[in-house]
């Protein structure tokens, strides 16, 4: 998260907003600060970065415009990967995770000559018995992944613009370019 903001800052200050209104100062950054004070009183780390997400969404609001807003809000939208899931859907996914976390398990030990037998999430081999606890169900490995295809994909994007942008145009398109003109 913190590259994601350090990587957009220097574009931010080469066009700074100009005028900042102190009404729109409020409402851009008030709603955060809120947020703080309350996840602060109440002891509520999930909505302290719901607050770090807003007043740096706010921040970029007040220091580039709609401009910086744009820029900084992926990386406050990247925050939403910090907060707790809430328990019911993580009882809910992790379940048929670590049935197909065991059926992994039993094909590779397959693979391996074995004959193992799986019973909901128990593997019993000839020798031991198994069991696919909660952590090793694949949850974690799952979001890992995704926010690590998001830095991917911003990152390689931004490679590609570039080289698109310093890409010489097709010589076809200056002379229609300059033939209207």
């Amino acid at each position: 998260m913190a590259w994601l903001s350090f990587s957009r800052l220097s574009q931010l200050c080469e066009n700074p907003a100009g005028r900042i209104p102190w009404l729109g100062t409020f409402f851009a950054l008030g709603p955060g600060i809120g947020l703080y004070l309350w996840a602060n009183y109440v002891s509520a780390p999930d909505i302290l970065i719901v607050s770090l997400a807003w007043v740096l969404a706010g921040t970029g609001l007040v220091l580039g415009g709609t401009r910086g807003l744009r820029l900084l809000l992926l990386p406050a939208c990247f925050l939403v990967f910090a907060i707790p899931l809430p328990v019911v859907l993580v009882n809910h996914w992790i379940w048929p995770m670590q049935l197909w976390t065991g059926k992994a398990a039993v094909w590779v030990l397959g693979l391996g000559g074995m004959n193992p037998l799986l019973h909901g999430d128990i593997i019993h081999t000839s020798e031991r018995t198994f069991q696919v606890i909660e952590t090793c169900s694949g949850l974690r490995t799952v979001e890992t992944l995704i926010m690590a295809s998001v830095l991917t994909h911003t990152s390689s994007f931004a490679v590609v613009s570039r080289l698109y942008s310093s890409w010489p145009q097709h010589p076809s398109s200056e002379f229609r370019s300059t033939s209207r003109g």
